[in-house]
């Protein structure tokens, strides 16, 4: 369906790049995770060096879902969307609006955008990261860890 579309692409990227996650896991009953990372069982035994991943199209009605997911553990959680730029619908950029960056921080979610739109519309803004952050910093930070323990 075009809701699966976005997490089919990230799931695709992240097999060619070898990256170490799992899909489509549970850690708390009646919560299925889209990923987690680096996998389930380490996520289960070290969740604060584990990194949960929600993935959205658009953030219309369903952000509240995202931020209902974990939110009494420690593991990071973010929200891949892509929304901002209307390449998901013709009217996404309006889903990125100041009330829904504030009520996913004060969730304890990093929302994860295109990078264009990052650096346009919240540069100043820590809960919002790029893809390209998530991909080039926060993925690598913890996978150093996850090699160590």
């Amino acid at each position: 369906t075009a809701g699966s579309m976005l997490e089919h692409h990230i799931e695709t990227l992240l097999d060619v790049c070898n990256y170490k996650f799992d899909a489509q896991k549970s850690i708390e009953e009646g919560e299925v995770l889209d990923f987690i990372f680096p996998d389930i069982k380490y996520a289960k035994k070290n969740p604060a060096f584990s990194i949960s991943v929600e993935c959205q199209n658009t953030l219309k009605d369903r952000v509240r879902l995202t931020q209902g997911k974990l939110q009494h553990s420690s593991i990071q959680r973010h929200l891949f969307t892509a929304s901002g730029l209307n390449a998901a619908t013709d009217s996404d950029h309006q889903d990125l609006t100041n009330n829904k960056i504030k009520e996913l921080k004060n969730s304890g979610v990093t929302l994860v955008i295109y990078k264009s739109v990052k650096e346009d519309k919240f540069k100043h803004e820590p809960s919002v990261i790029s893809f390209e952050d998530f991909f080039n910093n926060v993925y690598p930070q913890a996978s150093k860890i996850w090699k160590k323990k």
